[in-house]
Formats: C-alpha cells, structure tokens, sequence
C-alpha cells in the first residue's frame, strides 16, 4: 500500500516509514480495575501491516499526596490541568504514554536506511526528553504529525507559519511554511505547517539534535523534502486522504480497539451486577443480550433463558478474550446499540 506510493519519489527521501498512533478511554470512575486505557498501533512501510499494543494504568485519585518526580511539562492532552489534582493525573497519563511509545519503539529494528518515524501529535513534552536522552542516528528521523484543529492551533507559531502560506488552487499541491525556529536559534526540534489544497492542516515537529544551532540548514532541506512526500497531492474536487496513509492506518486501527475497549467498559460492570449470570443480564437488557448471544450461542433462540452452557462467565479473562476474538461483529453491536440505547 504506502512501499508502491513511494517508489520512485526522492533518492533522499526515507525509504521507509513507519506511523505510530495512540488513541486513550477513560474507565468510569466507579470501575475500579483500572483508570485508563491506552492503545498504541503501528504501521511498518516495509511489513504493510498494522499492530496494536494496550496498556491499562491506575491513575492518584484525588486523595493520593505521593508526589512524583518530574523533568517536563505536561500539555493536558488527557486530562486538562485546571489543579493540582488533576496536574497528577495530567502528569501520570501522558507519562505512560511516553513510556509506551519508547515501549513501542523498542519492539522495532532499524537497519541502516533512512526511516521516517511519524508520531502522533502533539509532541508530549516528555516523550520528546526520553527520545532526547537516547540519541537517535542521523538515517532516523522523528517526526511529530498533529492534523487535530483542538491542538493544532495551541502549538507555538502554528497561526503565524500558517498565515505565511499562499494557496495554489489550481494545482492542489500542497504547500510548506518555513522552518520554524529559524537557522541559527538552538532548539531541541524545527517545526512547519503543510496545507493542502482542500484546506487540511498538519503541524510537522521534528526531532533534532543538540548540534542543531550550526546545523539547521541541513534539517530545513529536509522539510522541503519529506513533508510533500507524507502529506502527497490531492485532485481537487475527490475526497482527499486528510491525515498521511500510514499515519491514518495507524490512527484508525486504534481507533476501533479503543471503541472495543469501551464497550468491554460497558459490558463487564453489568455483568458482575448480576454476579456474572448471564440469563439475568440478557433478560434486563437487549443489548446485553445480543453481545451474550453472540460469544455463546447456546443461549440464541428459543432456549436463551432456559439453556446452559459450558463458557464461564465468571471468568473475566476469558470474556475479554471473546470480545477479541471477532472484533468487528462486538463493534457492530456496540455501534449500532449502545449508541442508540
């Protein structure tokens, strides 16, 4: 898919790509098991596959006075930091998801060809100090993509850069802004904004290195270079990939195990309200009922409530398991009823 749009493009452009997306749900708060769940997908350019990995976190509640170490700020990507309560929240939650993503990142092996690495942005504050500390070769190249307008407009110089840029109609080529900070002023990463035609947005971050006060000439040309390849033309008029491919594979991929988590979400408290039997849950519900008829036939038809079954409900691992074994038939239920219940 993405390795046959990129052949044939610069010799200096990466020869390979891989987008990193991360999608979050917040359990209800009278769920104890956990807080916070948080999905991190994948997509290889050279294995044209997506991964998803979930990580599950306590968060301090508001009666919780241990106090963490900290090195950055936090940009209130999950929880806005409004006190200092919710500044620990803030805080833990976008921890984690730096720690996944470094997790994420480890998983992969980087031979020695240029690989453009797209995170979903914004770029967290502390995931830029943790890509920081190790050090990334020169043939890697990280890369913050932040397309949300919520976000889009709170990053430094994003109006200004944007104001910046004429419009080509005619051609739908997608235009760059200037590499912001300029040349000679030392920052830890250079930033632009792409528009296209249709009038879609994205805020490019790039990770750059402590030479970069000398250097900054070398990473603008790679500004030039990359960002039309990640972005691409549109033909006016047809509907336009909004986000680059493979980040919008990765960011749809967690998108639905994110709605699969929050129906789980949903399911499970039911459940152990009426101490895991599942006769009761599907008599009080419809919805519940089609999700149980569904991972245990023998309750279908006729024999629902009088039929037994050889599945333990009790068992929560394994219910977490059959809401895994056929996701998109649990989404289309969740879609089609919860949302409407």
């Amino acid at each position: 898919m993405l390795q046959s749009q990129t052949r044939g493009l610069s010799e200096r452009g990466p020869q390979r790509v891989v987008a990193i997306a991360y999608d979050w749900v917040l359990a209800p708060i009278d769920f104890n098991d956990f807080d916070l769940v948080v999905n991190i997908g994948q997509f290889d350019s050279t294995i044209d596959k997506v991964n998803v990995t979930t990580y599950r976190a306590r968060l301090p509640g508001r009666k919780n006075s241990r106090t963490q170490s900290d090195v950055s700020g936090n940009l209130g990507l999950v929880f806005p930091v409004s006190d200092d309560s919710a500044g620990k929240r803030a805080g833990v939650s976008e921890r984690l998801i730096a720690d996944a993503l470094i997790w994420e990142l480890s998983k992969i092996a980087f031979p020695d060809i240029e690989t453009a690495i797209l995170i979903q942005g914004p770029m967290l504050p502390k995931l830029r100090g943790r890509l920081l500390y190790r050090g990334v070769p020169k043939h890697i190249k990280i890369w913050g993509v932040t397309w949300q307008p919520e976000w889009f407009w709170r990053l430094e110089a994003s109006q200004q850069l944007l104001e910046n840029i004429e419009i080509l109609q005619s051609k739908g080529i997608p235009l760059i802004s200037p590499m912001y900070p300029p040349q000679g002023i030392d920052r830890a990463s250079r930033s632009w904004v792409c528009k296209r035609a249709e009038k879609a947005v994205y805020h490019f971050e790039l990770l750059t290195n402590t030479w970069d006060a000398i250097s900054t000439s070398d990473w603008s040309s790679v500004g030039e270079l990359d960002i039309p390849r990640f972005v691409g033309p549109s033909e006016l008029g047809k509907n336009p990939p909004y986000l680059p491919e493979a980040m919008r594979l990765a960011s749809d991929t967690v998108r639905e195990k994110s709605d699969l988590e929050r129906y789980f979400l949903w399911f499970l408290p039911q459940l152990r309200e009426d101490d895991h039997n599942p006769h009761q849950c599907a008599k009080r519900d419809k919805r519940l009922q089609s999700a149980i008829e569904f991972i245990d036939p023998a309750f279908a038809g006729a024999d629902l409530f009088a039929g037994t079954s050889e599945f333990d409900w009790s068992n929560e691992d394994a219910v977490y398991a059959a809401f895994n074994n056929n996701p998109q038939k649990l989404l289309t239920l969740f879609r089609e009823q919860v949302s409407s219940g």
